[in-house]
């Protein structure tokens, strides 16, 4: 289910981007049709970094016009899948035992990019925009 961060950036070279540009320059930016990827700012990869956020791996995006300022954001902390039926009422349940302890990860078989309290506290006070934070 996992792919190596070789396997990763392979797909990515692979993977054309075509940049629209806007009125506003965010902080994250969802790459549509790549499945959970993200570009993020260099702010947040300093804060990241600065904070020492474990989970993650980042490459240069294959566009000219978004290198040194924005950067292919990975996930690529796991944990196993969910275990309890989802639906409105109920909190998403993992087993812990599965988690490697990374501040971002995945849940076996989604897509969701999950985060500790840690980092969700840390881009809260950092005001990073464009992104939507839930508890699980």
């Amino acid at each position: 289910m996992y792919k190596t961060l070789f396997e990763q950036s392979k797909i990515l070279d692979e993977t054309p981007l075509k940049v629209i540009k806007g009125y506003i320059e965010y902080d994250i930016v969802e790459i549509y049709g790549v499945g959970s990827h993200f570009l993020i700012s260099n702010r947040v990869l300093e804060i990241l970094r600065r904070n020492e956020i474990k989970g993650y791996s980042i490459l240069e995006p294959l566009c000219d016009e978004l290198k040194g300022s924005y950067y292919w954001f990975i996930v690529n902390g796991k944990a196993g899948p969910i275990i309890n039926n989802i639906d409105n009422s109920k909190k998403l349940e993992f087993d812990i035992n599965t988690w490697d302890g990374s501040d971002f990860f995945n849940l076996d078989g989604t897509l969701l990019n999950v985060c500790t309290d840690k980092v969700a506290e840390i881009l809260e006070n950092e005001n990073i925009s464009n992104i939507e934070i839930r508890l699980l």
